[in-house]
């Protein structure tokens, strides 16, 4: 749910940046990559953190838009040299439905791949959250007020790990 958020945010605001670019007949297509590497205190353990992330996002002109994206992160234990590899790697789309009848907005979602894998350092995986998952949410347009939400999952989506699981999966794998 969170990323579904956080894409949504994402199509919005290079929309609403781009409006005549993202309505153009040819699809507009913007890509990034970002990477870093810090040092951080997590779940109460040191660590050293290299993080890279890829992203792609293409709009059509139908009010469709499809988002591709991965992302790595190596948590070290300077220590012992324990370390915890966390992937995600996704293919998100949409298509967005304007009805001016019902004054309302939907958006048509679905997103295919690996949500979340944490393993240890030698491949042990620890946590899998995969498959497709489908969010239709409907919006009134005038007051942008959540009307409906639906969401349906298919694969292996356990519960999305809460701070306390993912500490005791980190503490385990990094001590």
């Amino acid at each position: 749910m969170r990323r579904q958020i956080i894409l949504l945010a994402l199509y919005i605001g290079v929309v609403a940046l781009v409006p005549g670019e993202a309505a153009a007949t040819t699809p507009q297509v913007f890509h990034d990559t970002f990477r870093d590497t810090f040092s951080g205190v997590d779940c109460g353990i040191r660590v050293n953190v290299a993080l890279f992330e890829t992203a792609t996002a293409i709009f059509y002109s139908d009010n469709g838009a499809r988002v591709t994206g991965s992302t790595k992160i190596t948590y070290t234990n300077p220590v012992n040299g324990h370390s915890m590899i966390r992937k995600e790697a996704f293919e998100f789309t949409t298509n967005i439905i304007e009805d001016d009848v019902a004054g309302t907005i939907t958006f048509a979602s679905t997103v295919h791949g690996l949500r979340e894998r944490i393993q240890t350092d030698g491949g042990s995986v620890l946590y899998l959250s995969a498959g497709n998952e489908t969010i239709t949410e409907t919006f009134d347009a005038s007051t942008g007020e959540l009307i409906d939400f639906e969401e349906k999952f298919a694969g292996p989506h356990p519960d999305e790990l809460n701070d306390k699981s993912f500490c005791r999966l980190f503490t385990d794998a990094l001590t």
